[in-house]
């Protein structure tokens, strides 16, 4: 065999460059063989560092890939020249290239090549959200999980950039069907169905004052979820007057999710640990079922209410209290929560009450997301901070509003003065909230990474043939 020199490779490369562009219904592969001068040689003039591009090229090939400490590339070697190398290394005293050129043999020729085919690694692909999404939808229309989309879309691109390869004069035939035969039966393993949702993963800090502001307007939108919940203001009230924020990490169980019925939907799950006070502090039990005994309220009211509902003792004393001392019923009911170990909706961290849940159909219009009917990179902020503190409140014009405190207190009018300067203060610290949550739903829709466990075979394909992660 006629060792192709350096400058002949390159004389390949220039004279074939165009060939990459223009042969469009070609084998990718193919062309690069050609372009490197390995339609008629496999010799030191093939160069490349990439470690898995070399070890997979050499496999197809029955050639020995080494690298070369001088230059940094990895070279491919016929196994008859071998030997001839060593000697020329040794004769440079280049000590580290012949032992990792024997190495090289030695998996080679020792069957360990073939072994590591089968031999499974991770892959990640990062996608832009518009592409995942893409890949999800597609995905829950044939019953598919995302990684088994992916999976058959790069067997299916492999298998076409592979027709007509085998005939390659400089390929080993038994070699390149071992390779083959790692491929489809990766591509024919049994799938999985999709999941019924996928949570996105965000990672963002926090802003300043946010945690303040949680802390503050934090009883306000309790009072609308439990107010939309029970349709009684005054209950809500005084379920939200006794709930406290323990911990203000509203994240530890939050999430962004995206489900698929007959469309993509997103859900953002904002949830805070909503500790219901009487549970935990004897003063406040005291206080609340005072203020439930003064109330009104009957026990048929308060059956389906939350903690009543989970705490079915609690609800027994409430129609007790009445008319009655009440100090030694209620030290034995706090006992009875404590011995429960008060695990209920409100009391367990780990079902923490909703504070903010929203779910909107999800479109991908090109690279752009629209969520219900707000674009994800438009006013996010806005539209979270509606349904967060409702419209009314969402909408108030600052500047307006604090002029109407002053006519207020001018005016002798404490109680209008005090009531829109507290919307006020709600408004802003809202703001502060909905940004947060506004931040932590773009950041989950920048992009996405998806792992797949693969054959070694399949990942050096993939990176012979350069199979970008846009063509799945």
């Amino acid at each position: 065999m006629v060792i192709t020199t350096l400058n002949r490779c390159y004389t390949y490369y220039y004279q074939f460059a165009k060939l990459t562009v223009t042969l469009i219904s070609v084998s990718r592969i193919k062309a690069h063989v050609v372009m490197l001068g390995l339609d008629e040689d496999i010799d030191r003039g093939f160069v490349t560092s990439n470690e898995k591009k070399a070890n997979t090229l050499s496999f197809l090939t029955g050639s020995v890939a080494y690298l070369d400490g001088d230059s940094g590339e990895y070279r491919l070697v016929p196994p008859e020249q071998v030997s001839d190398f060593v000697r020329d290394l040794y004769k440079k005293n280049r000590y580290e290239d012949v032992e990792r050129l024997t190495d090289s043999y030695h998996r080679r020729t020792s069957g360990a090549d073939e072994k590591s085919l089968r031999e499974l690694e991770a892959k990640s692909f990062r996608f832009p959200a518009h592409r995942f999404l893409r890949l999800l939808a597609e995905a829950y229309e044939q019953g598919r999980s995302v990684a088994d989309l992916i999976r058959i879309n790069i067997s299916r691109m492999i298998e076409e950039r592979l027709d007509g390869i085998s005939s390659n004069s400089n390929f080993d035939e038994e070699n390149f069907s071992k390779v083959m035969a790692v491929l489809e039966d990766w591509k024919s393993k049994k799938g999985r169905k999709p999941k019924s949702s996928y949570t996105l993963g965000w990672d963002v800090w926090l802003l300043p004052g946010f945690e303040e502001a949680i802390g503050k307007c934090y009883n306000h939108i309790l009072f609308r979820i439990f107010d939309n919940e029970l349709e009684n203001p005054q209950l809500a009230s005084l379920l939200a007057k006794y709930c406290r924020a323990e911990e203000f990490d509203i994240f530890t169980y939050s999430t962004v999710e995206v489900s698929y019925d007959s469309g993509l939907a997103l859900t953002a799950n904002f949830q805070i640990p909503a500790v219901f006070t009487p549970l935990r502090e004897e003063e406040d039990l005291d206080s609340f079922l005072s203020d439930i005994a003064n109330s009104g309220f009957t026990r048929e009211d308060l059956e389906d209410v939350p903690p009543f509902k989970q705490m079915p003792r609690l609800l027994s004393f409430v129609s007790e209290i009445r008319g009655k001392e009440t100090e030694v019923v209620q030290r034995d009911l706090m006992l009875e929560t404590i011995d429960e170990g008060a695990d209920s909706f409100f009391d367990n961290p780990a079902s923490g009450h909703p504070l903010f849940v929203l779910t909107d159909p999800l479109q991908i219009k090109g690279d752009r997301l629209i969520w219900g009917n707000t674009a994800l990179s438009d006013d996010l902020k806005g539209y979270i901070l509606d349904h967060l503190v409702g419209e009314q409140v969402a909408r108030i014009d600052v500047e307006e509003r604090q002029e109407e405190v002053g006519e207020h207190v001018e005016k002798g009018e404490s109680d209008k003065a005090r009531e829109i300067s507290h919307l006020i203060n709600i408004r802003r610290n809202a703001e502060i909230v909905a940004e947060q949550m506004a931040r932590i739903v773009l950041d989950a829709a920048s992009s996405q990474v998806v792992s797949i466990v693969m054959p070694k075979a399949v990942t050096g394909l993939l990176e012979l043939l350069e199979i970008d992660k846009e063509e799945l």
